[in-house]
């Protein structure tokens, strides 16, 4: 070998591009003759699964507190609502759930299903008792002598159209309006034909389309006055159907009105039914209604949801908080069940 060749496989020898020998074989061998990476440290063995056990236990202890605190509203419930009332917001099917916090759940949701139905109920029943008292004072009085004491309401007994019933004086008409006009004058308020007309409940006007109105009247409003009451009314429906469907909808305002559990209804089904029966009278007044009403959005959300709000009311009571915090202790957590074989997780 050469000096020259064995200065070539020296240290400094460099090939025919400028590239030292050395570093053309490195990189053809893929290695680098450079300083070495530093060794990475490897991942903590489970550290990713260790922080989503604690957030996972996080959030079921967060759920147990507010379970404990539900507790502890529920129980303030039946004490000042009675466990009675209490009692009726339980789901007696045999899978259901009826944890304090469920129930308090179906005891949201009753009073966001009345809330979101009030305004509806309101529409209809206004526009029904012009429709009905303007029709009647048409067909009675050919519209004149509308005001007190001429309008058809408060004719004398012996000329009245209204029903009487001596044994039954809780279905007499004629007694329901003289008492509507009491009730006006010991509030001292001014006793007129529309102060008498808004004075007289629902149940009055629905009773109008009962058949002492069509059979058993001296002067006949049914079927006369059906479709100036109801002009948009379909063909398939009758006065007969009618008084039934409006005892649907007495049944269902007085439960909303008087507080009694609306848990197991669909209230965006009653809104509908509702606009389409107001829409018998007016469609525009039909169209208006239609957007007053939060029903859709109470029946989207569920009883479920009702019962996270439930919960995280409870709470936010300090009271309760710190009720539920005794109750489980300051650290408890209960430890999650592991998921059967094949469920998924």
């Amino acid at each position: 070998m050469t000096a020259s060749n064995a200065a070539g496989e020296g240290a400094g020898a460099t090939a025919p591009d400028g590239t030292p020998t050395r570093a053309r074989e490195g990189a053809a061998e893929g290695r680098s003759d450079g300083p070495p990476n530093p060794p990475q440290a490897p991942a903590a063995a489970g550290a990713t699964d260790t922080a989503a056990l604690t957030a996972t236990e996080a959030r079921r202890r967060e759920r147990q507190l507010g379970e404990a605190a539900a507790r502890a509203l529920h129980a303030v419930f039946v004490q000042r609502l009675s466990a009675t009332r209490m009692a009726s917001f339980e789901d007696p099917g045999a899978n259901a759930k009826n944890d304090p916090s469920w129930v308090l759940g179906r005891y949201w949701y009753s009073i966001a299903a009345a809330e979101s139905l009030v305004p509806t109920l309101h529409v209809l029943e206004v526009v029904l008792r012009n429709a009905m008292y303007d029709a009647l004072a048409a067909h009675l009085t050919g519209g004149v002598g509308v005001d007190l004491p001429d309008c058809w309401l408060d004719w004398p007994a012996h000329q009245s159209v209204l029903y009487q019933d001596a044994q039954r004086p809780w279905a007499d008409h004629l007694v329901k309006v003289a008492k509507a006009k009491r009730d006006i004058l010991t509030d001292k308020r001014v006793l007129d034909t529309g102060r008498l007309i808004a004075e007289l409940n629902l149940g009055f006007w629905t009773g109008l389309l009962s058949d002492h109105y069509e059979k058993r009247s001296a002067q006949q409003v049914w079927p006369t006055c059906l479709r100036q009451v109801f002009p948009n009314l379909p063909a398939s429906e009758d006065r007969p159907r009618l008084a039934e469907h409006f005892k649907h909808i007495r049944r269902l305002r007085n439960r909303a009105f008087h507080h009694e559990p609306l848990w197991r209804r669909r209230p965006a089904e009653d809104h509908r039914m509702l606009c389409e029966t107001i829409g018998w009278i007016d469609a525009e007044m039909a169209e208006w209604a239609r957007g007053l009403s939060t029903a859709k959005v109470t029946q989207e959300r569920g009883v479920g949801y009702f019962e996270g709000m439930a919960r995280k009311h409870a709470l936010a009571r300090p009271a309760l908080a710190a009720a539920a915090t005794s109750l489980l202790g300051a650290t408890t957590v209960v430890p999650m069940t592991p998921p059967a074989a094949g469920t998924g997780g």
